[in-house]
């Protein structure tokens, strides 16, 4: 499906600002794979991310995101994504912005590059809500 762990990665915070839990899961392997929310527990699984997923998708949250401080290693069908999300979110009474760390890890498979981990932590000092991820 995706040729590129870059092209996971844009379809990942497309699904993510769409609450789209099918193209979300779209970009994730169904074997081995760790997903770990700000200050949260560590999710393992394809279903258990998928459900906790779904719980974030019930938000009535809308989100956006702009990725900086972008830095990329390939080698050998592993691609490491460091990141900063600029999130923008927006409820029915107010709107937000935050800045989250995150690791991204994809790997090649015979379908295509698919996520095996997501990892997201507050920037020092830049901690907004407590359930963004």
């Amino acid at each position: 499906m995706f040729d590129s762990a870059i092209k996971a990665e844009a379809a990942f915070y497309d699904a993510f600002e769409q609450a789209d839990l099918r193209a979300m899961m779209a970009v994730w392997d169904t074997h081995d794979c760790t997903c770990i929310h700000p200050m949260n527990h560590r999710i393992e699984g394809f279903n258990a991310i998928s459900d906790r997923w779904q719980l974030i998708f019930q938000s009535d949250v809308q989100l956006g995101f702009y990725l900086t401080q972008t830095r990329y290693l390939v080698e050998a069908g592993l691609a490491v994504h460091q990141v900063c999300e600029n999130i923008s979110f927006v409820n029915p009474v107010q709107r937000h912005e935050a800045k989250m760390l995150a690791t991204n890890v994809y790997r090649a498979t015979a379908a295509g590059w698919k996520m095996v981990l997501h990892h997201a932590s507050p920037v020092p000092g830049n901690i907004a809500s407590d359930s963004l991820h």
